[in-house]
């Protein structure tokens, strides 16, 4: 089998072969054995050159290694060339049985090679392969930038056009809410004087009314009536006058006594009016007045519909101004997109044209690659053999007359061998990130188990913990019970022989009752007390010649009574002297019993203090 190298591309079809022999499996991959290294034309060796190229040591003298499953001929029986055998490129070794010799029994005792076929490969051309080709004109490229630039521009003006128009609209709507208020202001001191102006409205239309009446009738009142008539009935009877003058009086006469109810009511429209007309200065003064009043309000008025009209001028010119901004930029727009689909058109023409036989030449490899197969498929090994060996010799001449694309497919080799380098490398990368991942995953399990045990753990002294103070407060409150319970009994036994002790004095004397037990206060106290009162009694001075205390405290205490004997003095000093005797001996007896029961409360703690340890002591040794 001849080694393989990156200027072939493999293909392997099983064919159905002949009965004896079975299947055939048929690869490519294999290089040219050229005898020399340069012809007598001067053509490279171009096999030897590439695989120099490619780091891939290769010799014309070399012997090929034998097929997997034959020996090394003997150079008594030399292998047998098969039909279609051919030298130079793609030439394809197979082996046949030949009756004649003895390697036809050889052959069938062991298994037959892989027909191989092999074709040149061509590396597929890059999708960026002629950007120099492909690049812009400088003139279309310097034309796109200053539309940009212009575009850029005109953006911006758009952008301020519309910050302006927010601002004046925002400003417009507050001066039209101020506009608004002074209209209402306005209205709302119109409304008042509504009633005052269709008053005087009224009169004046009753003005009118009585002029134009006047007009028609030709008299003030229905008195200049009936004189007009007086004087024509004495012109009638006193004069002497034609008939015609008289016809003519007679109708003038009837023309006024008609007019007798239009005068009346002249008369008593005039009347009216002459009694309204202090009363329509007044109304036509209050209306002056409001109107003055009102005054400042309508300049204000005037002026926020002047800032008005101004906001709205400057919202409409700002729109207009961001409308035709906008136009332009569109045209622009539209001229950058074309100029692009222009340029993008001519650098497609020149790519395909630059990429074109490259191309050809990939989907040449691809087209002869699938016919092989085919005819592989189909049986048809010679042809598939030949359309091989046509593309073989057709790359290796192209190979063999162009540098230049001989270079490119020396880079072509180089860019597909680093493809793979990198594919693979990000390969191992990628299971070496898996790999950390998984013992990241694993690592941080542990520790998450770690911490859980670590947590239960903790939980489980924590309860113990509060088991243990739960008992040790259960203890504590027993105990303060019993201490309760041990005092409270002491201080009922010390209430009882208090009674008792009253009692006694009630019965052996006939008195009013002492006054209640003293409070037993603390028992340093209650002793320095009784100790003082002892020592008053034995430092009390003695009795004056009367039989009175003369000790300034019996001086203070019982000042001398002159209806008293000093008898009855001494007695009643006495019965105080008995009574504080009495009343230490009582403190003496309650602080005794109060000793008593502290005495008995440490008992009961030392014997529960020793059975707590006796307790403890205990647990310990059974652990």
């Amino acid at each position: 089998r001849r080694p393989r190298h990156p200027a072939t591309r493999e293909l392997r079809v099983r064919t159905r072969g002949h009965p004896r022999f079975g299947s055939i499996d048929m690869g490519a991959g294999g290089d040219s054995k050229d005898t020399v290294d340069a012809n007598g034309d001067g053509h490279v060796n171009i096999t030897k050159e590439i695989l120099t190229d490619l780091n891939v040591h290769v010799s014309s003298n070399t012997p090929s290694k034998p097929p997997q499953g034959f020996a090394k001929p003997d150079a008594a029986e030399p292998a047998a060339p098969a039909p279609g055998q051919t030298g130079g490129f793609g030439s394809t070794s197979t082996f046949a049985p030949d009756a004649t010799t003895g390697t036809a029994a050889k052959v069938s005792l062991r298994p037959l090679p892989k027909r191989q076929l092999w074709i040149v490969k061509v590396p597929k051309p890059p999708e960026d392969h002629g950007v120099a080709e492909a690049a812009g004109e400088p003139s279309t490229t310097r034309r796109i930038a200053a539309l940009e630039a212009e575009i850029a521009a005109l953006d911006a003006r758009v952008r301020d056009a519309n910050q302006a128009r927010d601002a004046a609209r925002t400003h417009l709507a507050k001066a039209r809410v101020r506009a608004g208020e002074t209209s209402a202001a306005i209205k709302a001191a119109s409304a008042e004087c509504e009633p005052a102006r269709a008053r005087l409205n009224e009169l004046n239309a009753m003005d009118r009314r009585v002029r134009d009446a006047r007009r028609v009738v030709g008299f003030d009142s229905a008195a200049a009536v009936e004189a007009e008539i007086a004087r024509a009935e004495s012109r009638m009877n006193h004069e002497s006058l034609s008939v015609q003058e008289q016809k003519r009086l007679l109708r003038e006469m009837s023309k006024l006594r008609a007019k007798r109810p239009e005068a009346a009511a002249l008369e008593s429209m005039f009347r009216e009016l002459e009694n309204a007309k202090e009363e329509r200065a007044r109304l036509g003064a209050e209306l002056r007045a409001a109107r003055d009043a009102s005054e400042p309000l309508r300049e204000k008025q005037q002026m926020s519909r002047k800032i008005v009209d101004h906001y709205k001028r400057a919202a409409d010119a700002a729109v207009d101004d961001s409308a035709k901004a906008y136009a332009a930029k569109t045209a622009r727009v539209t001229d950058v997109k074309r100029l692009r689909k222009e340029g993008y058109e001519a650098r497609k023409a020149r790519r395909e044209t630059a990429q074109g036989r490259e191309r050809e030449e990939w989907l040449l490899a691809r087209r002869t690659y699938g016919e092989a197969r085919d005819l592989l498929s189909r049986g048809n090994f010679a042809e598939a053999e030949a359309a091989c060996l046509k593309q073989m010799e057709h790359v290796h001449a192209r190979l063999n007359t162009d540098a230049g694309y001989r270079a490119k497919y020396l880079e072509g080799l180089r860019r597909d061998r680093a493809e793979r380098e990198e594919a693979a490398k990000a390969a191992i990368e990628a299971d070496a990130e898996a790999t950390a991942k998984a013992l990241a995953d694993a690592t941080a399990a542990a520790l998450e188990a770690k911490r859980v045990a670590a947590a239960a753990e903790a939980s489980r002294e924590k309860e113990q913990k509060e088991r243990a103070r739960a008992e040790k407060e259960e203890l504590r409150r027993r105990a303060k019970e019993e201490r309760a319970a041990a005092d409270a009994a002491v201080a009922e036994d010390v209430r009882h022989f208090a009674e008792d002790v009253r009692h006694l004095h009630e019965g052996r004397r006939s008195r009013p009752p002492p006054p209640p037990a003293p409070v037993l206060g603390p028992s340093k106290i209650a002793a320095a007390l009784a100790r003082a009162l002892d020592e008053h009694e034995e430092d009390a001075p003695p009795a004056s010649l009367n039989g009175a205390s003369i000790s300034t405290q019996n001086s203070r205490a019982d000042p001398p009574d002159p209806g008293t004997t000093d008898a009855e003095r001494r007695d009643k000093n006495a019965e105080k002297k008995r009574r504080r005797r009495e009343r230490a001996a009582a403190e003496r007896e309650a602080e005794r019993a109060r000793l008593e029961a502290h005495e008995r409360r440490d008992e009961a703690k030392s014997e529960e203090r020793a059975m707590r340890r006796r307790g403890a002591a205990g647990g310990g040794a059974g652990v």
